[in-house]
């Protein structure tokens, strides 16, 4: 989602003027995703006792040092984009301080009697690929400004396992009224391939992939509408289940107790920033 200089300091929505920017917007779900793969190896003995957190962010004013006024007046023209811009890059840069992360890179490690056993990189971009040409702002702030979805994960499970998880779409107007299929570039492109140590695990064979529709029958990557949007919906139906007695606690995809460490993670994040801001150690690890 491209974000212009104006907007950056104007806009409200998915703001960056309020001190807090893409960790905030959505990296917690990214964190609570890396406490749920690194978890799901926990066993007697193979646990982590301390996590170390260490970030580093682009900030505004590091934004507009590799794309200035210069070059949004040669992209969108001098009338167009020059009627419409409100501040200098200069401004920008002077509050630039109190304001929020545009990208975030982060390296979280999990520890056990002071040695690194596992270790996760994440990388949150808000400055990434999107299909906006234009400059005026429409009423739809989340999918109306040329937002396009590109999320990877890889996981990776020592001499044993792989997974990959790409999730890819070339279009930023999405007609949900039309059937969508589930290859890359589509509105439902989602992949998952798995490379396992066949030979070793007595399995046939070493890669296997799967596509969205593959990966729940409920649904049909072929019918209307976005497939990650039944995600969300499988979400609400869980939460009302779960209300009605229908699904115990134990039964839950995901519970408030358990998200104590994702929230932790993401404080860590933020405190690492500001001691690199202020020349400390910007490592941060607690018990």
């Amino acid at each position: 989602m491209w974000r212009l200089p104006t907007e950056i300091v104007d806009q409200n929505y998915h703001s960056f003027n309020a001190g807090y920017g893409k960790v905030s917007h959505s990296g917690y779900h990214f964190l609570d995703m890396v406490y749920r793969f690194v978890k799901a190896g926990w066993i007697t003995g193979k646990s982590p006792d301390k996590i170390e957190v260490v970030s580093s962010f682009v900030m505004p004013s590091g934004f507009l040092k590799t794309f200035t006024y210069n070059d949004y007046m040669n992209d969108f023209g001098p009338e167009v984009y020059g009627d419409s811009c409100k501040y200098t890059d200069r401004y920008i840069q002077k509050v630039s301080p109190t304001f929020g992360e545009i990208d975030a890179a982060l390296q979280i490690s999990f520890i056990q009697d002071k040695e690194p056993i596992c270790l996760a990189q994440v990388n949150l971009q808000h400055n990434g690929f999107t299909r906006r040409s234009w400059v005026e702002t429409g009423p739809d702030l989340y999918k109306g400004v040329g937002r396009v979805k590109h999320e990877f994960h890889e996981v990776k499970s020592g001499p044993m396992q792989t997974i990959v998880i790409d999730s890819r779409q070339a279009n930023d107007k999405h007609d949900r009224s039309k059937p969508s299929t589930a290859t890359i570039g589509t509105d439902n492109h989602f992949e998952v391939h798995v490379f396992r140590n066949c030979e070793l695990l007595n399995e046939k064979q070493a890669l296997t992939s799967y596509s969205v529709a593959d990966l729940d029958r409920r649904y049909n990557s072929k019918l209307p509408g976005i497939y990650s949007e039944n995600v969300k919906r499988g979400i609400l139906w869980e939460a009302l289940d779960f209300i009605e007695g229908k699904k115990t606690f134990d039964d839950l995809s995901s519970n408030l107790e358990d998200h104590s460490v994702p929230a932790h993670i993401m404080s860590a994040v933020y405190v690492s920033h500001i001691r690199r801001v202020q020349g400390e150690n910007p490592v941060l690890a607690w018990l």
